[in-house]
């Protein structure tokens, strides 16, 4: 009898931080790109076994669903926020430029446009977050397309859903631009010709 609680003893399994492996899947796969992050280099990152993190997040898929969606949380979620109260599309222009100075130990870019630009090479799970995630920041651009509309910052004859794929797209790519190293004070000098496009 004792014999076997020591053996159970010993084959317990660690705990497993779910916040640590979280934070450091989203910082790998957001600074590195998730082409050169494995499973098992998160594993060696958080020292956590592979069976562990099978038992947290199921699959490779799992975690980079729960990666994504920590992600959307933790800055898309506040950056819609702070989006929301603009007035003008210089207002727009000036928060985004600050919010991508803000933190300097943050990578560059976009989480989401990283994960987007390399959909081919992810799971299922993976996949329908980033399309919830689509839809949610359409859904929120829209809504500040509507009060630019309201408030004649941009061309009224513009359809909400029109002006909020445009500015989705052209967010999106400026997350792109910085990721690849281009010079903040040139994309926040794009962002805003892009923008001029809506006031025709």
């Amino acid at each position: 009898m004792r014999e076997n609680s020591k053996k159970q003893k010993r084959g317990r399994p660690k705990k497993v931080d779910r916040n640590e492996i979280l934070r450091v899947a989203i910082d790998s796969y957001w600074t590195e790109g998730i082409q050169a992050i494995s499973l098992n280099e998160i594993c060696r990152r958080t020292k956590t076994a592979k069976p562990g993190l099978y038992r947290e997040f199921a699959s490779e898929d799992g975690l980079m669903r729960a990666a994504l969606e920590q992600y959307q949380d933790e800055v898309l979620s506040p950056l819609h926020h702070h989006l929301l109260s603009s007035l003008t599309l210089e207002e727009i222009t000036q928060k985004l430029v600050t919010i991508m100075n803000s933190n300097t130990e943050r990578p560059q870019g976009c989480l989401f446009v990283k994960m987007k630009e390399a959909e081919d090479q992810l799971g299922e799970q993976t996949k329908q977050a980033l399309r919830q995630c689509h839809q949610t920041s359409l859904e929120m651009y829209r809504q500040v397309a509507e009060k630019l509309i309201k408030n004649k910052s941009i061309a009224s004859h513009l359809s909400p859903i029109l002006a909020s794929k445009y500015l989705n797209t052209q967010i999106n790519n400026a997350s792109a631009l910085l990721a690849r190293g281009e010079n903040i004070q040139d994309v926040e000098m794009l962002l805003t010709l892009s923008f001029r496009a809506l006031l025709r």
